[in-house]
């Protein structure tokens, strides 16, 4: 039986971890039999185009609601605050045709956040859960939050964000560099811990002289990166790449050692399941979903946000024992193919949707 499914979240060209998901989902062949209708809450661009894209969404969105679609079920992303008021409006609409609603939490930190920003805050939280009929979300450490929000009967679980594992495996012909890498690759903010990688270069290169850190991305912080990367003293030892997509992320992958995230907010971050993927240990923060991902010891190393000193001896001691890095790898493709692969995320999905029924 077709399962039909509305669904309403960031433009799918939108650069970002929760249009990533949507269109892995999309290409599963596990979506077979699911009719899919997408409407995006914001768009893309300049801030007049974003606006252009958003209204023009909603209104397709309410003039197939009025012309009398009903999908069985309606799947609702969203991170922080912004997000969720941009939301409101759709969710209205749908609970006034009595459509069962599943609403999918990404930002673990950012919901947390809100939540303990004040009682009333707190309600807030409680009254949009209270709207679906089900909550998903990345991790199980924000299952268990939402459950001592609300109860532990509430109907809330766990659906990983998902990778196409085999994307990632080894390129043919591809050359690697005699350096070792450390890769870092996602948005160009001071959330994600940039800063504080940048800080332990001098420090690496002096361990390791042959050390390269790359950095991938791009983001509202860039232009300050870029002034302080600059004035590193071991120029040899850095590489600003930018923005990587396509082949170029494929190959920034193939090309590393080591996978760095050293990020301070984050729900269950896909560059973590691609640089696994890639089979590279992954040196990260003990935040949110980021354990749920890594295990300690196994498939990589974690350490506490700002720890720059920690930071530095994981990478260190990895980088100084190329063997045991590559034995963290192998673990953890072994990982995702068994947890987060898109067969296996997906089949999750569609069953959550089904549940609601």
């Amino acid at each position: 039986m077709t399962l039909k499914v509305g669904m309403i979240g960031p433009s799918l060209e939108y650069v970002g971890g929760i249009s990533a998901v949507v269109k892995t989902w999309m290409s599963s062949p596990k979506m077979e039999g699911v009719e899919l209708e997408y409407f995006a809450s914001v768009g893309v661009g300049e801030r007049k185009d974003k606006l252009r894209q958003t209204a023009a969404a909603q209104a397709r969105f309410v003039k197939r609601l009025a012309g009398g679609w009903r999908p069985d079920v309606f799947h609702i992303h969203c991170g922080g605050v912004v997000s969720i008021t941009r939301k409101l409006a759709y969710i209205t609409e749908i609970r006034a045709v009595g459509i069962p609603i599943v609403l999918h939490v990404h930002g673990s930190n950012h919901m947390e956040q809100i939540y303990n920003r004040s009682p009333w805050h707190a309600r807030g939280v409680r009254k949009l859960f209270k709207q679906a009929s089900r909550i998903v979300v990345v991790s199980q450490y924000m299952e268990d939050r939402i459950k001592e929000w609300m109860g532990p009967d509430f109907p809330v679980g766990r659906v990983y964000n998902p990778v196409p594992t085999r994307e990632y495996d080894p390129i043919p012909g591809f050359e690697r560099s005699d350096r070792p890498v450390v890769l870092f690759m996602g948005w160009i903010i001071e959330a994600k811990g940039i800063f504080d990688l940048l800080a332990v270069v001098p420090r690496l290169a002096a361990a390791h002289p042959e050390v390269l850190v790359r950095f991938g991305g791009d983001g509202v912080h860039m232009e300050r990166f870029q002034a302080e990367a600059s004035l590193c003293p071991t120029q040899y030892n850095l590489e600003v790449a930018g923005w990587v997509t396509g082949q170029a992320k494929l190959d920034a992958y193939a090309g590393a050692d080591i996978f760095c995230l050293p990020s301070y907010s984050e729900g269950l971050p896909i560059s973590v399941l691609e640089a696994m993927s890639a089979r590279l240990p992954i040196v990260a923060t003990r935040i949110s979903g980021v354990p749920e991902q890594v295990l300690e010891g196994e498939t990589g190393l974690l350490f506490e946000p700002k720890d720059q000193d920690t930071l530095f001896e994981h990478l260190s001691g990895l980088l100084g024992d190329l063997e045991r890095a590559r034995v963290m790898g192998l673990a953890g493709r072994a990982r995702v193919e068994a947890v987060f692969d898109r067969e296996v995320v997906t089949s999750e999905v569609v069953r959550a949707w089904r549940s609601v029924l």
